[in-house]
């Protein structure tokens, strides 16, 4: 997590030599691009909690059907978020 932090912060001092207008642009997409990852990983996390805590329960139809659903909405939330940001 540290490296991770660390190196949008090199990012961001670097892109600072190459002008203000292109710093504005590369921080700009960093948080765009922070939008797109959390969204999902989000998704994933709840997802892992609920399909574990029915697969603890002994509920594997359950558990297949909450995969199934999981997965299908998670890539409708990222082709929306795609679809937005092709906009712009």
């Amino acid at each position: 997590m540290l490296l991770d932090w660390g190196s949008y912060e090199i990012l961001a001092i670097f892109s600072g030599f190459i002008g203000v207008k292109n710093q504005a642009v590369q921080i700009i997409m960093l948080n765009i691009m922070l939008f797109m990852f959390n969204i999902p990983f989000g998704f994933q996390i709840a997802a892992c909690s609920v399909i574990g805590q029915l697969i603890g329960a002994n509920n594997l139809v359950q558990a297949q059907r909450a995969e199934s659903f999981i997965f299908k909405f998670s890539a409708f939330i990222c082709l929306c978020i795609f679809i937005l940001l092709s906009f712009f």
